[in-house]
């Protein structure tokens, strides 16, 4: 018995599987996502879909991945950057607290990376992990250098400031799981 797999190239078309009614086995064959920000509510849907369903899909584990990507890095921009920003911010026990959870964030980025890196079978496919490693590690120094060297205040916002765009643009990025 061969099962032709239901494709889905965007998350679109992981929402529209809500619409589907069946009973039988679905084998469903993720090919890309439009972008990494997508990918927290791709796998929120897809998730309660596969679970009461006779459903399978191998690509799930590594949309976990880059689901876990797209939560740090929202988590770093909306509720950590902001908080170093601000006018009269002072390297207090707020601040040094929110450095040891951006440090934390990196440290989470660099392990994804590295799994998202074991995860996918082709290297050449492979255009977010590094991404994701680089900006782990551009995180974790910047943390660092508040944390444990003798860093001000202006030399961090500037390295906060620095940091947004390549946020922004990683969790702007299309995410291939493989080619067809």
């Amino acid at each position: 018995m061969s099962f032709e797999p239901i494709r889905c190239y965007t998350s679109a078309d992981i929402k529209a599987l809500q619409q589907t009614r069946t009973d039988e086995v679905v084998f469903l064959d993720l090919v890309s996502l439009e972008s990494v920000r997508v990918a927290r509510e791709s796998y929120a849907v897809l998730r309660e879909l596969l679970v009461p369903r006779n459903w399978l899909c191998g690509d799930l584990d590594l949309l976990s991945l880059v689901a876990g990507v797209s939560l740090e890095l929202h988590k770093i921009n909306h509720d950590l950057l902001p908080r170093f920003l601000v006018q009269e911010v002072k390297l207090d026990g707020d601040v040094l607290e929110a450095l040891l959870v951006l440090k934390n964030s990196a440290i989470a980025l660099l392990d994804l990376a590295k799994e998202i890196k074991e995860e996918i079978d082709d290297v050449d496919e492979d255009l977010i992990s590094c991404k994701v490693e680089r900006l782990g590690m551009s995180l974790l120094d910047t943390a660092n250098l508040v944390l444990i060297s003798d860093a001000n205040i202006d030399s961090l916002q500037e390295r906060v400031r620095a940091l947004v765009g390549p946020i922004d643009a990683l969790l702007a990025a299309p995410f291939v799981f493989h080619s067809e």
